[in-house]
């Protein structure tokens, strides 16, 4: 949904691919240090703490960006949407 509401329709299929490529690296290099961590000292209990970073750093990386979300950037020629979702 939010791709879909910040991408111009032409590059959407793009987007997406980039999107879930991104979501896929993450979920790999994180899966990477949460298993080091584990099989090191008290890493049944250090292991958890990866997800939670991750979550916090998605959380802040999506608070800090959302003026960059909201604000309309559209091309010369396009219709600009307001932020109901309806043409002006």
């Amino acid at each position: 949904m939010l791709v879909e509401s910040v991408v111009d329709r032409s590059v959407l299929t793009q987007a997406f691919t980039w999107t879930h490529s991104a979501s896929a690296a993450g979920v790999a290099v994180s899966a990477a240090v949460a298993g080091r961590l584990v099989d090191g000292p008290g890493g049944e209990r250090v292991g958890f703490a990866v997800p939670l970073l991750d979550l916090t750093a998605a959380a802040a990386l999506t608070w800090f960006s959302r003026h960059a979300l909201t604000t309309s950037t559209t091309a010369p020629g396009q219709p600009q949407v307001d932020s109901s979702g309806g043409a002006p």
